[in-house]
């Protein structure tokens, strides 16, 4: 997501908290109702991991097609000026 960044990485971590608290809340419901609220809770969970570990490998391959180009920035052999040479003095 190019426009804001930041946002994607915000949602998925209220997603993992989200998955949580619907498994928190399958404690209290009865046997099959709370096998539904695990189940629920787990895919949510793992689908906000998956897209989290995607979003970092996405980053990461990106930052490193980048990296070249800085590398050349960093290293860029500038025309060396000469420095004005003072008088000899006898």
């Amino acid at each position: 997501m190019l426009g804001f960044p930041g946002i994607p990485e915000a949602l998925l971590l209220i997603c993992l908290g989200i998955g949580y608290i619907v498994i928190y809340l399958a404690k209290r419901e009865e046997r099959q109702l709370q096998l539904i609220g695990y189940i629920i809770g787990g895919v949510i969970i793992g689908l906000a991991l998956f897209y989290q570990a995607a979003n970092l490998w996405i980053q990461a391959k990106t930052c490193s097609q980048k990296m070249p180009y800085y590398k050349a920035m960093l290293h860029h052999s500038w025309p060396k000026q000469s420095l004005p040479q003072a008088p000899l003095s006898k």
